[in-house]
């Protein structure tokens, strides 16, 4: 059952005693009174209930409402003083409200997206720096999502699988403080597969999140949104399937991991361009299907053998080094400008698929090499 964009009155009936799934999201001049009523009116059979307070200036206080004693996924924004959570919750996500990190999360919890949820004193949520709360041991997938890079990170779960950290600066932008050295998110769990990095203002040079040791099982690791991270990562484990770096990134990678099938130097972000990365990178791995250095304008090393399992390969405006056989799987070539090795340049000529900033692209799925 979904109610949207619920304003003025809010009238509810018997709801059916089966539901399992209930969505409400209210709008400015709601009554508070209204909203509580309809939530403490859940049947007990609820699991999933997302809730969306009025976006105004006063959040929504759950003080006054009681949670379906069976909820499995919450998720709430744009509230605040909530004391109590049912202990049978798996998973919960909250964005925009306010409360103290002394909430309790359950120990059943298995997933969280926490973003700007939590702070010391809830009468002044837009003068002080978030926190996070004490983590659940059984934690596989987190999302500390809007996160200050100031306070400290707690523990994090030993069991944790998946870590995603868009990091903020707003708060301290604005309220007068200059460190923007984030607090270490070392250690980081073995258990760890994936690990996505992003940073919401490209011009603190100085937010250099501190990693430390690689976990030796990480699959993904993704910095390419954490424009600046610039700090050498070390030797890169053996599991690592996806490496995605941005564009500030200067180091050398080393021995590139046997089970690697993506390396790409990217941005989304319209600042910076253009990539400092400027190392060699063989051999390059067997399984690579992906390797995008496009941004990378200062790489001129040649790549060596060109692995079977290619797929795609897009290169640097500046790259002219001779290519070797094209791999049968190859599918998309993007080459430079600079680009004048003959071979390849008769190829460009006669299969080019569009032209972008003197950069040529092409698919080949349908080209029958020689």
């Amino acid at each position: 059952m979904t109610l949207i964009d619920v304003q003025s009155r809010l009238l509810v009936g018997a709801l059916p005693a089966h539901l399992e799934a209930f969505s409400l999201t209210a709008l400015e001049g709601v009554s508070s009174s209204g909203l509580a009523a309809c939530l403490n009116a859940l049947p007990t059979s609820v699991r999933r209930l997302a809730f969306s307070g009025p976006s105004d200036s006063a959040l929504f206080s759950m003080a006054d409402v009681k949670l379906p004693p069976q909820l499995e996924k919450l998720e709430l924004s744009d509230v605040s003083e909530l004391t109590v959570l049912p202990p049978s919750l798996t998973s919960i996500a909250l964005q925009h409200c306010w409360l103290l990190p002394a909430l309790q999360l359950p120990a059943s919890l298995t997933s969280a997206c926490l973003g700007w949820s939590f702070g010391e004193d809830t009468a002044l949520p837009g003068r002080q720096a978030r926190r996070v709360p004490a983590l659940p041991q059984n934690l596989r997938t987190l999302e500390l999502s809007a996160l200050d890079p100031l306070p400290p990170v707690a523990p994090l779960p030993p069991m944790l699988a998946h870590l995603k950290v868009p990091y903020t600066t707003y708060f301290t932008r604005h309220h007068g403080d200059n460190a923007f050295q984030p607090q270490p998110l070392a250690p980081l769990p073995s258990t760890l597969k994936t690990l996505e990095i992003t940073e919401d203002d490209i011009h603190v040079v100085e937010l250099q999140p501190i990693l430390a040791r690689l976990p030796p099982h990480l699959e993904v690791l993704d910095v390419s949104q954490c424009t600046n991270f610039n700090i050498a990562l070390g030797q890169l484990p053996p599991t690592l399937t996806a490496l995605h770096l941005g564009s500030r990134y200067t180091h050398a990678l080393g021995p590139l991991p046997p089970s690697l099938t993506e390396l790409q130097f990217h941005t989304s972000l319209g600042y910076f361009p253009t990539s400092l990365f400027n190392c060699p990178l063989e051999p390059l791995p067997t399984p690579l299907r992906m390797l995008d250095l496009s941004l990378c304008d200062l790489f001129g090393f040649p790549l060596g053998p060109l692995p079977p399992a290619l797929q795609e390969l897009r290169l640097g405006d500046t790259f002219n080094q001779p290519l070797q056989p094209l791999p049968p799987a190859l599918e998309v070539l993007a080459l430079g400008n600079a680009f004048n090795q003959s071979r390849c340049s008769a190829l460009c000529r006669r299969h080019c698929g569009h032209s972008r900033w003197g950069t040529v692209s092409m698919r080949l799925s349908s080209y029958r090499r020689p």
